[in-house]
């Protein structure tokens, strides 16, 4: 697949993709088949010296909806909505087992292991932790496992993965947090980004982006 078939919705001055597990977001020198350098490459096509700003990331596992700005005046405005929470993301997640409750927000504090790249969980803050917050509810069940839909309050480091495993209900797929079950995409995991609403900064309209469900959830 090329950038053309992830491009979503554009608008003047963003772009919307559905993101593949398995790749990285922003620039990087060691893998340039990233996201922010190959949507460069296709905006160069139709004009000179495009520009591309990282409104927000997905981890390198996980796939789905990711903005991205064209304008530098409009990944300012992105970037205000999302300083604001003017900006809702939902996932969906396919976890191990069954969490009980079904529905709940779920409170802890991270702190990130630069070592070992991956977010540790406390249950009280202390002074290298940052507040996490999710809500989460059940979709369906199937077997052994449950697919959730996910709303973030706070984004941290690893959040969705950290704090599912903390309840003992790791993503499927996610070695990284003690998952046991494999994903059918080994780049990835059962983590995607599935809806994205904002304000377009052009027009002042709301924008809801939605995802189908897809393989594997």
């Amino acid at each position: 697949m090329s950038v053309a078939e992830w491009i979503i919705r554009k608008g003047e001055g963003w772009v919307a993709l559905n993101k593949p597990a398995g790749m990285l977001v922003e620039d990087n020198p060691w893998e340039p088949d990233n996201l922010e350098n190959l949507l460069r490459d296709y905006l160069a096509k139709s004009r000179k010296k495009p520009f591309v700003g990282i409104v927000h990331r997905l981890d390198r596992v996980t796939s789905g909806i990711i903005l991205m700005a064209t304008k530098k005046q409009t990944l300012k405005a992105l970037n205000e909505q999302f300083r604001e929470k003017n900006i809702r993301k939902l996932y969906r997640a396919r976890v191990e087992g069954i969490p009980n409750p079904p529905e709940a927000t779920l409170r802890h504090w991270l702190e990130t292991d630069q070592q070992q790249k991956k977010a540790m969980v406390h249950q009280s803050p202390h002074p290298k932790t940052k507040e996490a917050v999710l809500h989460y509810k059940t979709v369906s069940v199937e077997a052994n496992s449950t697919l959730l839909e996910i709303e973030l309050m706070t984004g941290r480091f690893h959040q969705i993965r950290a704090q599912l495993a903390a309840i003992g209900h790791p993503v499927a797929g996610d070695s990284k947090y003690h998952a046991t079950t494999v994903f059918y995409n080994p780049k990835g995991i059962a983590l995607q980004a599935f809806e994205l609403s904002f304000t377009d900064p052009a027009t002042q309209q709301a924008v809801t982006i939605r995802l189908p469900q897809t393989e594997g959830f």
